[in-house]
């Protein structure tokens, strides 16, 4: 069955060990933090977890929970198999498993939404496998260790075909999770798999324009197209904005490399030309538009006309930043490797190693930016590196103090992104800065952070 793009779904990890005493490479908790993030991705080095990532692109509409119950701790049921496994393919090995995990599970009960079978080492191939439509995944090789390919395996599962360019192959498409996109942390789906989620339109906010009418020369359509992540941050204006447009024979949308989808691997901040004929086929990119190179032409035998688009102009708008705040002094809670608290506010944004603060790992650690005078402040713009670990940024707190030491603004940032753009809905007078994480073994780690005033008239 087709697993709904919307809603909370719970998730079983069934960790395999065969009679042999094979299991996979991975360790449970190792799992249970690629899926769902249980040890603040410590074990991954990812930027994002499964159910974090999906959190994130659907802003919110589709949620994967560990599945709880006897003997599952933290999503992961430990399930051994009375054979041994070794030399089996994975289809066939994974469907033996599950034959005989439904026969435990008459007795235990254990009730959840969607499966993930990891087979254990000797289990011939290396990767995932998933139905378009099915509830289940199957994991071998070690394949459960990365989050692009979760993210794909679990995209099948919610009726996506794969993702390619046209004279390529069907993995070929590197701007979509459903294409190939080794070690991708930080995007979603391309322009028709967007439309089929749903997830960039509703009541009020709608972000489809559907164009499969103009199928008449002469007929035209001008106006805005924005990116994923200003549609879900609400900068977007439904009178004048639009996210995906589908015309007869494809769909079109402006991958914009920013937030949700900052970390996109092709074709950033270009106009995507994709070809799929329904909801549960391959997409084929058939071309990319900037300014530079802006026309693309459509032919079918399929039409008895053409379709042209031709991009006006990108801008990066709207600009919601006013001019920079510079100055003070930085300091930390600790100190690790000789990663100073200065390295985030030297207006150097080299987000790996050499230009990022690291704490010790300690509890409730903090980094904090105290102003030359007190400054009023609009807009926060907060650069996580990019090299491993940004997920420690996490549920991150950002808070403002006046002069007088005053709290005068606080937000928890939410799931932690190459760069976090926090607007403050207002202005307010800040002399310090504080970011902290909350809890144990924590590590706070920041490439830079930038203060804006408010926009100029």
């Amino acid at each position: 069955r087709l697993l709904p793009k919307e809603g909370v779904l719970t998730t079983l990890i069934i960790r395999t060990t065969d009679s042999a005493g094979n299991e996979p490479p991975t360790s449970a908790a190792h799992e249970s933090d690629v899926w769902f993030g249980t040890h603040d991705l410590e074990y991954t080095y990812n930027q994002n977890s499964m159910a974090s990532l999906y959190d994130q692109c659907s802003g919110g509409k589709l949620n994967f929970i560990p599945a709880v119950g006897n003997n599952v701790i933290d999503g992961v049921f430990e399930f051994t198999v009375d054979r041994d496994l070794n030399g089996m393919g994975m289809n066939d090995a994974g469907n033996y498993i599950i034959r005989e995990f439904f026969k435990v599970n008459v007795g235990l009960g254990l009730v959840f939404d969607t499966y993930s079978v990891i087979c254990p080492n000797g289990v011939q191939g290396s990767g995932g496998i998933a139905g378009a439509g099915g509830s289940h995944q199957f994991y071998a090789g070690g394949a459960e260790r990365n989050l692009d390919v979760v993210f794909h395996e679990l995209g099948h599962n919610i009726g996506h075909i794969h993702s390619g360019v046209t004279g390529g192959g069907q993995y070929d498409d590197n701007s979509c999770m459903m294409g190939c996109c080794a070690g991708a942390q930080q995007m979603c789906f391309n322009a028709p798999k967007s439309w089929y989620t749903g997830w960039y339109s509703e009541a009020g906010k709608e972000g489809h324009l559907d164009l499969t009418d103009l199928r008449t020369p002469g007929q035209w359509w001008k106006g805005k197209l924005v990116g994923l992540d200003d549609y879900l941050n609400d900068y977007f204006d439904d009178t004048k904005h639009r996210v995906i447009a589908r015309t007869p024979g494809f769909f079109m949308m402006f991958n914009r490399a920013k937030g949700v989808n900052g970390g996109v691997k092709a074709y950033r901040d270009q106009v995507t030309i994709v070809q799929q004929w329904s909801g549960r086929h391959t997409s084929w990119v058939l071309g990319t538009l900037d300014e530079d190179d802006s026309t693309f032409t459509y032919s079918s035998e399929y039409f008895d006309f053409d379709i042209i688009i031709h991009v006006c102009q990108i801008v990066y708008a709207p600009d919601f930043t006013g001019p920079q705040i510079i100055g003070g002094t930085a300091s930390q809670s600790s100190t690790s490797y000789g990663r100073e608290a200065f390295y985030a506010i030297d207006n150097n944004l080299l987000n790996t190693w050499n230009g990022i603060t690291r704490t010790d790992t300690e509890v409730d650690p903090w980094w904090k930016w105290v102003l030359d005078a007190e400054e009023v402040v609009e807009h926060i713009r907060v650069h996580n590196r990019d090299d491993c670990c940004g997920a420690r940024l996490n549920n991150a707190f950002i808070e403002l103090f006046n002069e007088s030491g005053n709290l005068v603004f606080s937000k928890n940032m939410g799931n932690a992104e190459y760069v976090k753009e926090v607007f403050l809905g207002g202005v307010y007078n800040v002399k310090e800065v504080l970011i902290r994480l909350q809890g144990s073994d924590k590590v706070l780690s920041l490439a830079e952070v930038e203060l804006f005033g408010p926009v100029e008239d």
